[in-house]
This record gives C-alpha cells, structure tokens and sequence, in this order.
C-alpha cells in the first residue's frame, strides 16, 4: 500500500510541475513577444511607409486592444495612452467578468461613423456548472477613442449582451445591457 502512495506522489508531482513549466512558459512567451514601441514604430515604418501613428491600420490598433485584454501583456510595448493605463490599470478592469477571450472583430462602424471593436468573451462559470448545454458567448461592443498621437485614449462599452456561441444569435432579444445611441 505505501507503495501505491509514493507513485501516486511522484505522480502528482510531476504534473504539477509540468503544469508549472507550462504556465510559465505562457506567461514569457506573452510578456516578451512583444517588442517596445520605438522598435515596433520602426518596423512599421520599414514595412508599411508609415511615418506617424496616425496613419497606422486599423487592424494594428485592435491588434494592441487584444494584446491589452491579454493575461500577461506588458502594457507599456503597446501603443496606448498613459490616460488609458491609469483608467484601466488592467484587463479586469475593462472586461471584469471574462474567463477567456474567444474572438475578436473590428473595422466596423457604428451608425455615427465610430471606428468598433467587437469582443467575443467567455465569461466565468461557476466550479460546478453541469449544464452544458448553455453554450452562450457574451458579446461586447466598444467604441476605441484614439488620442492626438494616435494611441488607444479610452475604450467605451456601446453594447453588451449575450449570444449563442454556435451561431451568434442572442440569447434575448431584448436582453441589452449599457445600450447608448
């Protein structure tokens, strides 16, 4: 029998190391993927022609919104204002209820000619969730705001509900959560 209890600790141990290995692994891999913000401007500048931030594509700029909802992006190699950092601090604190990011869309625009950002989360579920059969998918939309240079200033919540994961249909129709004209 003490056998059977020492394999089985060996065992535990060597998944939760391997476990360890591999969320630390995640965590440098995100944080140092990355380069800063004069190297990526050069990069840009090299590639795309562009000289200033204010000619920088659309898709970079909600490239740097999902790198700032990511868990462990360093914010300061992407390009966001220091209004936005203070505001925000985090991603919990744009997105607070979120387990996983599971999309996101953009070059939208909404009926004032805004620039979007569609955000297809994941929330948290509780531990002991037996019903699976409610594949919902929680849908935000924001309005991003860029300041003078260029850099994500604010990000505003237009819309929020939720909707199937499968097929993007909402859940309720009228179930509208923050809705602002």
């Amino acid at each position: 029998m003490k056998r059977w209890k020492k394999i089985c600790a060996i065992i535990a141990s060597v998944v939760l190391a391997a476990t360890m290995l591999m969320l630390l692994v995640n965590y440098l891999l995100n944080k140092y993927s990355i380069p800063d913000k004069t190297e990526r401007l050069n990069n840009l500048k090299k590639c795309y022609g562009i000289t200033d931030l204010k000619e920088m594509d659309r898709s970079l700029i909600v490239g740097d919104i999902q790198a700032a909802l990511s868990r462990y992006t360093n914010w300061d190699t992407l390009f966001l204002s220091e209004h936005f950092k203070t505001k925000y601090k985090n991603r919990k604190n744009i997105l607070d209820d979120v387990n996983n990011i599971a999309n996101i869309r953009s070059g939208l625009t909404n009926e004032n000619g805004d620039y979007v950002v569609i955000i297809f989360a994941e929330k948290k579920h509780r531990i002991f969730d037996i019903d699976e059969s409610d594949d919902v998918t929680t849908q935000y939309r924001f309005k991003y705001v860029l300041n003078d240079a260029g850099e994500i200033d604010d990000l505003i919540l237009l819309k929020k509900m939720d909707v199937y994961t499968i097929n993007g249909e909402p859940v309720d129709e009228s179930e509208w959560y923050g809705w602002q004209e």
